[in-house]
């Protein structure tokens, strides 16, 4: 024991010499981790995990934020937490009773879903941390990713990821930027190690990809599991979505008279079209979203004459009863499960998995498909946004389940278009007309399309919070209603006084009129770029702006037109003067793709292009 001391009290005293290299930039530097993973059976699974790491700063917020699991099928056994300090000196220990119990989803109206956490505090920079815990699962429906960089400017001396199935109950993996894992027998099946040693800190970057493009990841699944006593197989996604057509059964069970009062709803229409509109318009104007997630009724909904009685459930609940009002009209429609997040990682089609947070609804037309959203209560028919838009779901029917594409919106889709009328004085001063319209994606700009059942106290706020144009004195706005299309529509409007539009120098204005849309917002660095390049959500905008110059001024300096074409997207800025008026027009396109990081080079140059132009300076002198 004095050894092992000894030791530590070494490695503790050599940091100050080694921090300029092996730590330089870092937050934390773990130095082993060890994470066991051990299946007992289909149903049961055991985690141990220890790791010891070294916290150099306060900006450390990972691994010295210990966040433990559990649920009624999950049970947090054993934590220990030691904290030593330079001296190698032992500052303190924690364990399970120090943690807070705390629910995971304060969303919900009730869940069993809670964790253990413990937020390890200590000023004295740097220090060591050792941590050791076990948490024991009675259900196998998850098995856990591995990921050992949990954050940026986090570097890694050793990291291990072992998985004992002694019982040859099997299971299966997928490797990202790790290699094929060590394969030993153990018991009457085999131990599985995957090692990383001295990896480096990465830098989060703007427009990423998937985890797995660059980061070590190793994803695990069952092939056969078990939870709440239903059984089921993830060999494929066929046979996962048996399991999950299975919880459903004998749940659509309206009756008779809530059929009754769907059909009076559907009946005189002359579409299916118009059916599933009327439909959807029914759940959103008689239900409420309310989370409930006890026991098995996380993945579990409730039976459809339980919500159209109660009138509120949760994603699984609602999409279920919006499938049996669509079928009690004779529209078949289809329970889907989703993994929704604007920046989730892909649901990868050669792997099946238990990856799925969200439930939909596909409803399969003639000629088309529609999407629906039932959580929402404002959402048109069919819109997804990017919440749930161009990714895999897996539709759950009779026989199993089928991966499908959702909708995808495409630049022409998601369009922002803003037309300006600026009359600027001398002073430098100006009134402004301002119309802004928002279609597809784009309506969620800034968090806008919430924003429009809000008080009128909010949309003032968010328009001085968001205008980015200047020191703007509202005097009246406006906001459009949400179109009920598809591809959704809404905007603003807005009138009021820009203090100091343009700046005075020497006898002489100086503006920057392309300032009503741009895209300073994209941050590009010039380091090397360790991922591809995804755009997820390309978008249009288009900028009309008219600006009348004070009587006695003419254009000086004017901006020079510019017009790009890359395999990223387009500009285009022209510039027309009148008179004693000055027409901008500007158009930029972005994209959908993702791109080799080879081409970093030439996407930073495009966006940087223009950035430039949209900051261009036009010059008004008084006329002689």
């Amino acid at each position: 024991m004095r050894f092992a001391v000894s030791v530590l009290w070494l490695l503790c005293v050599s940091l100050s010499a080694i921090a300029q290299k092996e730590y330089e930039g870092l937050n934390e530097y773990v130095i082993s981790d060890v994470m066991h993973f051990t299946i007992l059976n289909t149903k049961e699974s055991r985690l141990e995990r220890k790791y010891k790491v070294m916290i150099l700063n306060d900006f450390a917020k990972d691994l010295n934020k210990i966040t433990l699991h559990y649920d009624k099928f999950t049970k947090v056994v054993s934590l220990k937490v030691t904290i030593t300090g330079q001296d190698g000196k032992v500052i303190r220990r924690y364990s399970l009773k120090d943690c807070r119990d705390m629910v995971v989803d304060y969303a919900s109206f009730s869940s069993d879903s809670r964790v253990k956490y413990l937020d390890v505090v200590h000023g004295r920079y740097p220090y060591i941390l050792d941590v050791e815990y076990r948490i024991d699962d009675k259900g196998s429906l998850f098995y856990p990713v591995w990921s050992p960089m949990g954050d940026e400017k986090q570097g890694i001396k050793s990291s291990t990821f072992i998985v004992s199935d002694p019982q040859n109950v099997g299971f299966r993996y997928r490797n990202g930027n790790v290699e094929e894992p060590r394969k030993e027998a153990e018991g009457n099946g085999f131990r599985y190690t995957w090692d990383v040693r001295d990896v480096k800190s990465v830098t989060m970057e703007p427009f990423n990809g998937n985890k797995e493009d660059v980061l070590p990841v190793v994803y695990l699944a069952p092939v056969n599991f078990e939870i709440g006593g239903y059984k089921g197989s993830m060999e494929s996604w066929e046979k996962y979505g048996m399991w999950a057509y299975m919880l459903c059964t004998g749940k659509d069970d309206l009756r008779p008279e809530q059929v009754a009062e769907i059909k009076k709803e559907c009946d005189a229409l002359p579409s299916d079209r118009d059916k599933v509109r009327a439909v959807y318009r029914y759940v959103q104007k008689n239900t409420r979203y309310v989370s409930v997630q006890l026991g098995i009724g996380g993945w579990q909904p409730f039976a459809a004459s339980h919500v159209h009685q109660n009138k509120f459930g949760d994603c699984k609940a609602l999409s279920f009863y919006t499938c049996a009002l669509l079928r009690a009209v004779g529209i078949p429609a289809f329970y889907t499960l989703i993994r929704a997040g604007s920046d989730m990682d892909e649901i990868p089609k050669d792997f099946p998995t238990s990856r799925f947070n969200h439930v939909i609804v596909t409803v399969p037309l003639e000629r088309d498909t529609i999407w629906l959203e039932c959580t929402s209560q404002f959402s048109p028919m069919g819109y997804m946004g990017t919440f749930t838009s161009d990714r895999y779901g897996l539709l759950v029917g009779e026989d199993g389940g089928h991966l499908i594409r959702t909708r995808r919106y495409g630049e022409n889709d998601n369009v922002q278009k803003t037309k300006v009328d600026v009359r600027l004085f001398a002073s430098g001063d100006a009134e402004m007309d301002f119309c802004r319209d928002y279609s597809g994606l784009e309506i969620e700009n800034d968090g806008f399309v919430h924003l429009l059942n809000k008080s009128e106290d909010e949309k003032r706020k968010w328009i001085q919070d968001h205008s980015g144009f200047g020191n703007l004195e509202l005097k009246d706005y406006r906001f459009m209603p949400l179109s009920g299309d598809e591809v959704p529509r809404t905007g603003y409007e807005i009138k009021g006084q820009l203090r100091g539009f343009a700046t005075m120098s020497m006898g002489r204005l100086f503006l920057t009129p392309c300032r009503f849309s741009n895209i300073a917002y994209i941050k590009l660095t010039g380091k090397e770029r360790f991922s591809p390049i995804m755009v997820r959500y390309p978008y249009i905008q288009e900028d009309t702006v008219r600006v009348t110059i004070p009587e006695g001024y003419r254009e000086e300096g004017g901006i020079a037109p510019l017009s790009l074409e890359t395999p990223f997207g387009d500009y285009r800025l022209a510039v027309r003067v009148q008179g004693e008026e000055i027409f901008i027009t500007r158009r930029f396109c972005l994209k959908k793709g993702t791109y080799p990081r080879t081409d970093y080079d030439k996407f930073k140059d495009f966006i940087t292009k223009v950035q430039l132009a949209d900051r261009s300076r036009m010059v008004l002198v008084k006329n002689e």
